[in-house]
């Protein structure tokens, strides 16, 4: 049984140098980020150097269900000596109703790779959750490695630690290719500058090891020169947290932020907001079911959305425009206000895919609603905002 924390799998991979030792399967878990840069590697271990365009076929996990993963892993090419399945995000251990495998499915997945991958297929699982208890996790520890990539998200030491930790890891990995290194305070600045962002982190290390030419060394002043301020304050954890629908971190941060003097106003102004850029979004989605493609799908990956919805989208907002323009009023249904940074609308789209517009509607009357009786009772605003939240977090998209 092998089980591996995310800061160790690059030493068992150097450690199997030879490929009859290198597993059939990998299983891996938690943070995207990591989850992501770490199946790069054993992609990268497994085909050493073969064609990628040959060896290598992925699968988005959201469009495929069980069979759909063991068919393509059962389909043999007798011209490869070595062929890679990526199945990527399978929704396995989902938690939102009516959506990810039936259990059956994942039992399903399990037997069959109990009795062996086919051949000279090797199989790259990940997911975005996981189940120790469940027969899939079981049966991949002991049939090939399984991978923790999970960073606590709180703010008790332990959890801060263990978030620094990762962040130290993160720009080993980055800087190490390009031949940097990143002195102590230099490496706090950044940090202080972006926070547990890994995303952020990484690019503003690349953008540094850019930055600074042929010198190795990065220091505080290319830092200031460089990075830009992105830390996610607690305000932000705790609507994005509602976003996905996680009612224990909701909770966890409302509470957080009730405990260092936020006054429930400007806690209920933040979370209105949040859910009318989602509502915007929801009205962009929706809008391709009247004959007007968006070029948005569930679970698109980042570049199809610059190519494809991106446009889509500038076209959609030019229509809005105009229209407001022509009844004489204005619109603050817009939500691609800079074209340039096209990524945080990227992920309001994919957070707007868990609601629907309805839902999103209904949720902005019952906030107006609540702002009134802030304002004109004497009912506990925190009670107010707690029970918004659990009927929000509770409801399917």
């Amino acid at each position: 049984m092998t089980q591996l924390k995310y800061n160790k799998i690059d030493e068992y991979l150097a450690s199997n140098a030879s490929e009859d030792n290198v597993p059939d399967l990998f299983f891996l878990w938690g943070h995207q980020y990591l989850v992501g840069e770490k199946s790069k590697r054993i992609v990268d271990k497994l085909l050493k150097g073969r064609d990628r365009n040959l060896a290598l076929e992925e699968i988005d996990g959201e469009a495929a269900n069980a069979a759909a993963v063991i068919d393509t892993v059962s389909t043999m090419n007798p011209f490869l000596d070595i062929r890679v399945v990526w199945a990527k995000n399978l929704p396995l251990f989902s938690r939102k109703p009516g959506w990810g495998y039936a259990k059956e499915e994942v039992k399903r997945l399990a037997r069959f790779i109990e009795k062996g991958i086919p051949g000279n297929t090797r199989l790259i699982v990940t997911s975005e959750s996981c189940d120790k208890r469940s027969v899939f996790f079981k049966t991949a520890a002991e049939k090939g490695v399984v991978v923790d990539c999970t960073v606590p998200q709180g703010a008790r030491k332990s959890d801060l630690n263990e978030q620094t930790m990762f962040l130290r890891h993160t720009a080993e990995a980055v800087l190490t290719a390009e031949g940097k290194k990143l002195d102590k305070a230099a490496f706090q600045k950044l940090v202080d500058l972006t926070g547990f962002d890994p995303d952020t982190f990484a690019d503003n290390l690349k953008k540094l090891a850019s930055y600074t030419g042929d010198r190795a060394g990065i220091k505080v002043k290319d830092v200031d020169a460089v990075a830009s301020r992105t830390k996610k304050d607690p305000i932000f954890e705790f609507t994005n947290a509602v976003c996905d629908k996680d009612l224990e971190s909701s909770l966890f941060y409302l509470n957080s932020l009730e405990s260092a003097g936020f006054h429930p106003l400007q806690i209920l102004k933040a979370l209105t907001n949040q859910i009318r850029k989602l509502f915007a979004a929801g009205c962009f989605i929706e809008h391709q079911h009247t004959g007007n493609t968006s070029g948005w799908t569930k679970g698109q990956d980042f570049n199809t959305f610059k190519q494809k919805t991106v446009p889509a989208i500038q076209a959609y907002e030019t229509r809005i425009s105009e229209k407001t323009r022509e009844w004489g009023k204005t619109t603050d249904l817009l939500i691609l206000s800079n074209p340039n940074n096209p990524y945080p609308v990227y992920q309001t789209l994919k957070k707007a895919d868990n609601f629907s517009v309805q839902e999103l509607k209904t949720a902005l009357s019952v906030l107006g609603d609540i702002d009134h009786d802030m304002k004109s009772s004497a009912v506990d605003p925190g009670l107010l905002i707690k029970n918004f939240i659990v009927t929000i977090c509770s409801k399917g998209g």
